[in-house]
C-alpha cells in the first residue's frame, strides 16, 4: 500500500468515526468514484441510522445474509435493495 493509499483509509476511518459508525464502514467509501464522498457519507449515515433505529426495510434470513456476503464479486459492499 502506498503512501496517497494510507492518507485515503485514514481519511476514510476520520470521516466514519467523526459520523459516529463503525471504523470498518470506512472500507465502504469510494474515493475514486463518480459520486463525491460527502454523497456518500451522507448515504451511509442515513443506512446506519436506520440500522440502529431498527428501521430495516426488510427482513432477511441467516441463509440470506450469508449469500450476500459470500458472493464471490463481493468487496466489502452489499447492494440491499
Amino acid at each position: 500500500m502506498d503512501k496517497k493509499d494510507k492518507q485515503i483509509k485514514a481519511m476514510a476511518r476520520m470521516l466514519v468515526k467523526q459520523n459516529g459508525m463503525p471504523e470498518t464502514w470506512a472500507d465502504r467509501l469510494d474515493f475514486d468514484a463518480s459520486k463525491p464522498v460527502e454523497d456518500q457519507m451522507k448515504d451511509l449515515a442515513e443506512e446506519y441510522k436506520s440500522i440502529r433505529d431498527g428501521d430495516a426495510q426488510e427482513e432477511r434470513s441467516t441463509e440470506d445474509w450469508a449469500k450476500l456476503m459470500n458472493e464471490e464479486d463481493n468487496v466489502g459492499r452489499v447492494d440491499l435493495t
